[in-house]
């Protein structure tokens, strides 16, 4: 399906008879290769693609992704960066009805509705970008335009007072049960409002099977029905003055209802950060990998970092050290830890900080 945005004027006049006028798009062809690493999504690509491009690169034109790398980017990513193309001013994103689109439309029930969509034989586009989803790293977008973007790494200290997952945007299964899991026996700060928005009904339920929506609601979670809410400022509208981290698709200044509103970035102590924290380690995956950034221009020598822990079900191993990061390997014995979190301690003897790290293992 291809699906192109119009106004409310242009579709009223459709509606009473006049013809809608589109002027050909160009295309721009956007080569996929490679995977994305853990805790990277189909967002962090398309806020990649604005960062590098800014919102005004895709006027007049549709951008078309196709390649190897297209078959590790599920409905889920697929619907994400859609959905935001027309924040980078194109008419229209499409990918090629393909064995992942099959295979959701079977997950579906719908199974007898597929059929194979893609480019004919030596296609030509007007602009040519190639993506290796191996690079894409963890991306937020700040106030108040969703090309104001840094990498997630790149954030400095900002105090949060929502926190809200879903709505169009990373409000699918997969989306929603990564959240469950990392916040799985915690709870929320108590100056933090969270609230979980499920794309669909049929999101709803299945997360619901699997106990997402229990771990939600013992974290503190509120849970609303499926929608656009507070993305349009329908409800939800955070403090004024204060941070909101969203999923949404569009920061514009005053849109979450609060005139003097500011979206935001993440959690940061002293000065270097660990990406992600919590961290997630399944056994059945063997390993999982953090970094640890740099936040500002303290004394902070990462090559010098101290791991501390007290537990004998974690084994982490120094992977590579340069002047932006450390990253490490953690394995755990998943059974011994019994899903309880495993504190580790990051210090920095030079600087005299330290950050904790809560590491949680699970067997399957």
């Amino acid at each position: 399906m291809l699906a192109m945005g119009s106004g409310g004027v242009e579709v009223a006049m459709a509606m009473a008879g006049h013809p809608y006028y589109l002027m050909t798009p160009k295309v721009w062809g956007f080569y996929v290769e490679g995977a994305f690493e853990p805790f990277v999504s189909g967002k962090d690509l398309i806020l990649e693609l604005l960062r590098r491009y800014t919102c005004k690169a895709g006027i007049g034109k549709v951008m078309e992704f196709f390649g190897p790398g297209l078959k590790n980017l599920d409905m889920s990513a697929r619907a994400t960066i859609a959905n935001m193309a027309v924040d980078m001013g194109f008419t229209a994103g499409i990918f090629p009805s393909d064995k992942v689109t099959r295979q959701f439309l079977a997950q579906s029930g719908r199974a007898e509705a597929w059929r194979e969509l893609k480019a004919g034989p030596n296609p030509q586009w007007d602009e040519l970008t190639e993506i290796d989803l191996h690079e894409i790293e963890p991306m937020v977008a700040r106030p108040h335009n969703p090309d104001n973007v840094v990498k997630a790494s790149e954030l400095s200290n900002v105090e949060v007072r929502q926190v809200i997952i879903g709505s169009s945007c990373n409000g699918s299964y997969r989306d929603l049960m990564m959240a469950a899991k990392i916040v799985e026996g915690k709870m929320r700060h108590p100056n933090v409002s969270f609230e979980i928005n499920t794309a669909s009904r049929q999101t709803f339920d299945n997360v619901l099977a699997a106990g997402g929506i229990m771990a939600f609601l013992e974290a503190g979670a509120r849970i609303h029905e499926s929608g656009c809410l507070g993305c349009i400022g329908m409800g939800q509208a955070p403090t004024t003055g204060t941070a909101s981290l969203r999923t949404f698709p569009r920061n514009f200044k005053g849109r979450s209802g609060t005139r003097d509103d500011r979206s935001i970035s993440g959690e940061c102590l002293g000065g270097f950060r660990c990406v992600p924290n919590p961290l997630v380690c399944r056994q059945s995956e063997g390993e999982a990998t953090f970094r640890v950034y740099r936040t500002d221009d303290g004394p902070c020598d990462l090559s010098n970092l101290v791991l501390k822990h007290d537990s004998q079900n974690l084994r982490i191993v120094p992977g590579i050290a340069n002047a932006s990061y450390c990253e490490y390997k953690v394995h755990c014995a998943a059974e011994a830890c019994g899903n309880e979190p495993q504190r580790v301690i990051i210090a920095d003897p030079a600087a005299e900080e330290s950050i904790l790290l809560s590491v949680v293992c699970l067997a399957n």
